[in-house]
């Protein structure tokens, strides 16, 4: 359970975000000296804050003491009260372009979170427990799921969860020391510990990974697509012709099975001599 301190604090912080104070969590973090991850490992209760960074907290920030520490009167000193009121806050989507993801497993937890990484938030409250991340699709290898330009949001799955919560039909996102690799997962070994993934193309074979290859699993929870105005055509196109190519066959079962009972018809008449 969070304690009730981290808790005043955490809404302090999103309380300096949302009112402009700051213009994200990562200026929040460089103020006080944090590191990002550290930041939000705490906003999303991961970690509780300590009382060097409440310390921080009320000399840069003039956060009331009160409030952080015992949760009464306002969250900052010389608060008007009438504007002490948060906005609910749906947590930050920090966006992995193509070309972040190339240095992802090697920088993201070191320098990356330093740098102006975009962020964004999608309101819906799922978005507001947990560590998000948006990536970019490349290559063709999940068509007819995810098509390449297409943008996936992913729940980062703590490392000790990885066996429990990864299930096969699903679609993940597998940091490895080669890179990115976004599968769907078809088996789930635990005794080998090994995960077999799958493209839906099926030109490309499946693989196996095994867990000591594994640096970081997010699970896909959203996905962003690009307008493509005649992929229902297109579908609509496949779907007649099928039915068309269902209705000739049809047709010439019919035909076959009326031939073969007339030839089975000559067989029983006698031949006259």
């Amino acid at each position: 359970m969070t304690n009730p301190i981290t808790i005043n604090f955490q809404n302090c912080v999103r309380h300096l975000k949302e009112s402009g104070q700051c213009s994200s969590y990562k200026k929040v973090a460089e103020k006080l000296s944090m590191h990002p991850q550290c930041l939000s490992d705490i906003l999303h209760n991961k970690r509780e804050v300590t009382l060097k960074i409440l310390n921080d907290a009320i000399s840069l920030f003039n956060c009331n003491p009160l409030y952080l520490h015992h949760g009464t009167g306002n969250m900052f000193n010389g608060e008007d009260e009438s504007h002490s009121e948060t906005k609910e806050a749906f947590g930050e989507i920090t966006y992995i372009s193509v070309a972040a993801q190339a240095g992802y497993v090697d920088q993201f937890h070191d320098s990356i979170l330093e740098e102006s990484l975009p962020t964004f938030s999608i309101p819906d409250r799922i978005y507001s427990q947990g560590i998000y991340r948006c990536f970019d699709i490349e290559g063709d290898s999940m068509e007819p799921t995810l098509f390449e330009g297409d943008k996936v949001v992913c729940r980062i799955i703590d490392p000790s969860l990885w066996f429990n919560n990864i299930r096969p039909n699903f679609v993940y996102v597998f940091a490895t020391d080669s890179g990115l690799i976004i599968k769907r997962v078809s088996k789930v070994d635990k005794e080998t510990q090994t995960i077999t993934l799958s493209s839906d193309n099926d030109y490309f074979k499946d693989f196996e990974l095994h867990v000591s290859k594994l640096k970081e699993v997010s699970t896909l929870i959203t996905t962003i697509n690009q307008f493509r105005p005649f992929q229902n055509l297109e579908k609509k196109q496949i779907d007649e012709e099928m039915r068309v190519l269902r209705q000739t066959i049809a047709q010439q079962s019919q035909l076959i099975q009326q031939l073969n009972e007339k030839l089975t018809e000559k067989k029983l008449i006698p031949v006259e001599s």
